[in-house]
């Protein structure tokens, strides 16, 4: 080419005319904007990194420039304009111009360092979270993933992470993270603090005031499932100003909860209608209507199968409509194509990078304590009450009867305050209606009325079919309080003589708990003061779970009566998130730092909230629902406990038949334990016991004959045992697959059909028996003395 042509350094050789201009590209635009929010990937050069030239050098150099005049292109180019409007000015402040250019090459860092994101966020990623993250979700350029990790195993950092991850290539602009409410405050903390990511939580009452959903501040949201699936917020959601979202995060996405009816209808939750909506699924239902959808998907949920068949296709459902659009297709989807869309470690699966296990090992161990003669008199007193009130209800109101009776029989088990409370609330109700019926107000026809309209209210225990991130608190109250109100205002009466008999016995019920109460000595509580007491657990920090905030609000009276004032860290379902929030950080500040010693806690605490600070945990009552209990122990058992081994106390009233009954059955899964030789009996214990009524065992150890507590404990120590109490097999462990002599443990957890339809009621998810006949539960040794020795007996 030497010797033709024109030199390409002589500007004649291209006249202007012939000279193309440099075509504004508007992505380049939005990628300067995006390069300024994230400040935080610029690489500021700090105070005297670079060798400065001699003063005398500058004022030379200065002085030979000086003459020359540069126009300054940097300071004044606007978007359209030439590059080749003039010569480059030089004399823009070098560090603005370092920090652009440090953040443009930086943008492009993922290309030779695939996992980026992890190198600029404040954490320290485990093996399991850079597979998820790197190796299953990353490399799907349309993401429609259910990630199912057990309780603690760091979803919300695998999504920070992906997040981080997709934001820093450009790949996505507009994320939308809907968690429960109580988790809302999580989130954030945890995105902002973690991953520098300015998300902001929408309220319910934005969308008065204008869209939320519009604008700048709109790209980064969480707002919480039933706040979205409002009907006002979701119609600010379908106005067209709406950009569609790239990203949906659902958080406890089993909550999305959908069946179908024996017709082949879909039932659906408003929850997983708004699911569906921005999943793309089509409906002609203009109320969940949307003109886009989200190209990425991720659902999150440490329980992806909970026995039932049709909610777990239901979220499969939301990944792939058109695929899985029927059953019958995900049953025959192959178990290889799953794993696209599929991914759960458990536990015992997860290990550090030099291979030792994430989690400690779980001790787990009952205290037994025995009630003082007014306690049992107080106990006997209120049991002779549940039987009569229950015998008396008609048939039409037997449910009614049974609904109220629970609460009072878990309120005794809680505390004689929490028992108190009841009986003034019952008593005012009762009062009200027999002033109603001597007053005329309310004949006896409407008093049938109201038992028929008890009868069909289909009011359900939310501390029984819930879990505790299910509840739902509205106007400071808790749901299981609202519904207890209701339960408690139920008639159960056919007549003004049966309401009046009810008044004398909940009055004398009533005055006998103040005594008990004002005497101001609790053997349970006592109990609770030999754990505090213990000189191995001096200046430790300390967990008390309760279900009930009366009982919560008794603790608190009493602890700072033994001058514990200040020391102590309250959360409720009553609280908003930013006072839940506040009440986490002064529980996790060091004692030396004023932080507090002990949290009191009801279960509003049990789930999405880290508080592996402590290894400690006391259940000052247990509750009936299974996966409460898991979820109560997953708060301390979990990535960042740092002591060898964390402690889990169950106070248990020994001379009580409820009590026995469940002393029974925490023998048996810390059998089971030991047996397995594994933790993971504690951390599917709902599963295991999917089906399983445990207010029905109380129910009957209460209600039914002399000998109801022996055969009710007896179904819960295994076959062997309800054969011995002359019973069949015992439902609990029916489904066992070998009469719960086993041993072994068939953990269902892959993606597989087999792994869904493995967790069937029962004790189908893990084989829960022993070896040899009959399976002797273990006995603790010497538990008023408090030691950890359990042994077979």
């Amino acid at each position: 080419m030497s010797g033709s042509g024109s030199d390409p350094s002589d500007p004649a050789a291209f006249p202007p005319s012939e000279q193309s201009p440099r075509r504004h590209r508007p992505h380049e635009e939005e990628q300067a904007q995006r390069s300024a929010s994230h400040i935080d990937l610029v690489q500021h050069p700090q105070e005297g990194s670079h060798p400065r030239p001699p003063a005398e050098g500058v004022e030379s150099l200065t002085g030979l420039a000086a003459p020359i005049s540069f126009p300054k292109v940097l300071a004044a180019w606007e978007p359209g304009v030439s590059w080749r409007a003039g010569p480059p000015d030089f004399g823009a402040d070098p560090e603005v111009v370092r920090a652009v250019v440090e953040g443009e090459r930086l943008s492009y860092a993922f290309l030779l360092n695939p996992t980026f994101a992890a190198e600029v966020s404040l954490i320290d990623p485990l093996p399991h979270q850079r597979m998820a993250v790197y190796e299953h979700m990353l490399p799907q350029p349309r993401l429609r993933f259910l990630l199912a990790d057990d309780a603690g195993a760091g979803k919300t950092i695998m999504t920070g992470l992906y997040i981080r991850e997709m934001l820093s290539r450009r790949l996505i602009g507009r994320v939308l993270i809907v968690p429960p409410a109580g988790l809302v405050g999580n989130w954030q903390h945890e995105l902002r603090s973690l991953f520098n990511l300015p998300f902001r939580i929408v309220l319910g009452s934005e969308a008065r005031e204008g869209n939320p959903f519009v604008g700048p501040a709109s790209d980064l949201l969480i707002v919480s499932v039933d706040t979205l699936a409002g009907e006002r917020l979701f119609r600010r959601l379908q106005e067209p100003e709406v950009e569609p979202y790239d990203l949906v995060v659902f958080d406890e996405a089993h909550k999305l909860s959908a069946s179908y009816d024996s017709d082949g209808r879909l039932r659906a939750t408003e929850r997983y209608r708004l699911a569906e909506a921005l999943a793309g699924i089509p409906t002609d239902d203009a109320r969940w209507s949307l003109s886009w959808s989200c190209h990425h998907v991720l659902l999150l949920t440490a329980t992806p199968h909970m026995g039932k068949a049709d909610p777990y296709y239901c979220l499969w459902r939301l990944l792939e409509p058109e695929l899985l659009s029927t059953r019958q297709a995900f049953e025959q989807f192959p178990a290889q194509a799953r794993r696209r869309y599929f991914l759960r470690r458990v536990k015992e699966e997860l290990v550090t990078l030099d291979g030792r296990p994430l989690y400690p090992p779980r001790i787990a161990t009952t205290l037994r304590y025995e009630l003082s003669p007014a306690e049992q008199e107080l106990y006997e007193a209120t049991t002779a009450y549940i039987r009569t009130t229950y015998n008396r209800a008609l048939l039409l109101n037997r449910e009614a009867a049974r609904l109220a009776m629970s609460v009072f029989q878990r309120r005794l088990a809680s505390s004689t305050y929490a028992l108190l409370r009841s009986l003034e609330r019952r008593l005012r109700r009762l009062d009200e209606l027999i002033a109603q019926v001597r007053q005329g107000e309310l004949p006896l026809s409407r008093l049938h009325q109201l038992q028929v309209q008890a009868a069909s209210s289909r009011l359900s225990d939310p501390l029984e079919t819930k879990t505790a991130d299910e509840e739902e608190s509205v106007a400071g109250e808790e749901e299981h309080e609202r519904v207890e109100q209701e339960i408690l205002q139920l008639v159960l009466a056919a007549s003004l003589q049966e309401l009046e008999a009810e008044r004398a016995q909940v009055a004398g019920l009533l005055q006998q708990a103040r005594r008990v109460y004002e005497q101001g000595a609790e053997a349970k509580f006592e109990k609770l003061r030999e754990v505090l007491r213990d000189p191995r657990f001096a200046g430790e920090k300390l967990i008390i779970f309760t279900e009930h905030r009366d009982t919560l609000v008794f603790l608190q009276r009493r602890l700072e009566a033994l001058g514990f004032t200040g020391q102590l860290a309250l959360i409720h379902g009553g609280m908003t998130y930013t006072e839940r929030e506040q009440a986490v950080a002064f529980f996790r500040r060091p004692l030396a730092e004023g932080g507090a010693r002990y949290l009191l806690a009801t279960d509003a605490a049990g789930e999405g909230v880290n508080l592996q600070v402590a290894w400690l945990l006391v259940n000052y009552d247990l509750p009936w629902n299974p996966a409460r209990l898991e979820q109560r122990m997953g708060r301390i058992h979990r990535y960042g406990q740092r002591h060898d081994s964390v402690y889990i106390i169950n106070l248990v009233a020994g001379n009580t038949r409820e009590g026995y009954v469940m002393e029974r059955l925490l023998e048996k899964l810390e059998a089971i334990r030991q047996e397995l030789g594994s933790d993971k009996v504690f951390d599917v214990i709902g599963r295991l016991l999917e089906g399983v009524s445990l207010r029905e065992y109380m129910e009957r150890a209460v209600l039914g004959p002399r000998d109801g507590a022996d055969r009710a404990a007896s179904e819960v120590d295994g076959p062997a045992g309800a054969r011995r109490a002359g019973g069949g097999a015992s439902p609990l462990w029916a489904e066992c697959g070998a009469g719960g002599r086993c041993g072994q443990a068939r953990a269902a957890t892959s993606a597989s059909g087999a792994g869904a339809r493995g967790l069937s009621s029962g004790a189908a998810g893990l084989c829960a028996g022993l070896r040899g006949a009959g399976g002797a539960p273990p006995r603790v040794e010497d538990r008023g003395a408090w030691r950890w020795d359990v042994r077979p007996a």
